[in-house]
């Protein structure tokens, strides 16, 4: 099968070719192919055979499932401001992550899922006290998550600020 049929494969399967796919993730995260692939569960090689059209598809659903979810959580606030403590937490979330896919969309409530939530609807003085009060993983988990916060308030800020300046 020549190039050019396996990129119309992959348009089919997928609404677009993997590799511009993986290209806006890499961007996203500020991470190598190689970086990508480990985080998702696939080989750098197979990975890069994937981006260029040397193979249709991705075989294992939980790879694919790795995928959707780091293209959702680039959609947040702290991914799009590159807070580096916000990438970390995304991709350790997605790499430990085990989705399992069906017809209705779903995934679990993994602990970069969590951070996220927890941030749109705690401030971060309240999850800093709540980390200061527990400990272990609750405590990290709620560390993580009043970062987010923070990083998002930020965010928030700066485009405020911009608004009311002149064009």
């Amino acid at each position: 099968m020549d190039q050019q049929a396996v990129v119309e494969q992959q348009i089919a399967l997928y609404g677009e070719p993997l590799g511009a796919r993986f290209s806006r993730l890499t961007s996203a995260y500020r991470i190598s192919q190689a970086g990508l692939a480990q985080v998702i569960g696939l080989s750098p090689p197979m990975l890069s055979q994937l981006s260029t059209a040397q193979r249709v598809k991705i075989s294992n659903p939980a790879v694919y499932g790795r995928l959707l979810r780091l293209e959702e959580l680039a959609q947040t606030d702290g991914v799009k401001a590159g807070d580096p403590q916000v990438l970390e937490d995304a991709l350790t979330g997605v790499a430990a992550s085990n989705p399992a896919l069906s017809t209705k969309s779903h995934y679990g409530q993994g602990r970069a899922q969590l951070t996220t939530l927890l941030a749109e609807f705690v401030s971060p003085g309240e999850l800093r006290e709540g980390a200061a009060a527990t400990h272990g993983a609750l405590s990290e988990l709620l560390e993580a998550a009043a970062r987010h916060a923070a990083s998002r308030g930020a965010a928030n800020q700066q485009d405020t600020g911009r608004e009311g300046l002149p064009g």
